[in-house]
């Protein structure tokens, strides 16, 4: 028996040509540069506008300081006593003047009291007590007005010193203090204005007076 043999065929093989360059794109050349010219340019606009805004707030303040109506509170120097002897009772008189350029058309209040204090103590600034007591009107640019402030007693007077009252106030034991406020307001809002002042009768002698002193506030807004 002959056996047959089949001669093996090999299949054709395809060469693709040799690449010898890279394909592939630079990293670079898939940045679309517009988008990040436009982020760049939305960046721009928001720090514009609050540049702007900021700007705006701080010239409105200004304008609203420069034109608003102010009320300043003094000690009224004329008639004061200069002598612990000439103290009578726990009154003092002040002025107060709208010092700025609007008009405080509504309801102003005034609240103020004069006590003994301590030497080595600050006014206690505590309203509790009979004292005065203040509603008024409206106050013009440059317009002042007087007032008393007091601690009142029996029948709504000022409280009377009596001879150890003026003993130790001559002696430097205590000094007399005055201390209040006044609240107003005109179109900005509204405002308060804080005050305090103290008077000795014994130049030799210290007195803890610094609280009256950082008392004295206005509200600047």
């Amino acid at each position: 028996m002959s056996v047959g043999r089949q001669a093996a065929v090999a299949a054709p093989i395809n060469l693709s040509p040799l690449q010898t360059g890279d394909s592939r794109k630079p990293w670079y050349g898939s940045i679309q540069y517009w988008k990040i010219l436009e982020g760049i340019g939305i960046i721009a606009v928001v720090w514009y506008a609050v540049i702007t805004h900021l700007q705006w707030k701080d010239l409105r303040h200004n304008y609203m300081v420069d034109e608003r109506a102010l009320m300043k509170v003094e000690r009224k120097e004329e008639g004061s006593p200069t002598r612990a002897s000439d103290v009578i009772s726990l009154s003092t008189g002040g002025t107060v003047t709208n010092v700025g350029k609007s008009v405080a058309p509504g309801e102003v209040t005034i609240e103020c009291i004069t006590e003994l204090t301590g030497s080595g103590n600050p006014p206690s600034f505590s309203y509790r007590g009979l004292h005065t007591h203040i509603r008024g009107g409206v106050i013009f640019p440059n317009e002042s007005t007087d007032i008393k402030c007091e601690l009142l007693g029996t029948g709504d007077l000022p409280v009377m010193l009596g001879a150890q009252d003026r003993e130790n106030l001559s002696e430097g034991k205590t000094y007399i203090s005055t201390y209040g406020y006044i609240s107003y307001h005109d179109q900005f809002g509204s405002h308060v204005t804080h005050f305090c002042w103290w008077s000795s009768f014994s130049p030799s002698h210290r007195f803890n007076a610094l609280d009256c002193t950082r008392f004295n506030d206005v509200d600047i807004r």
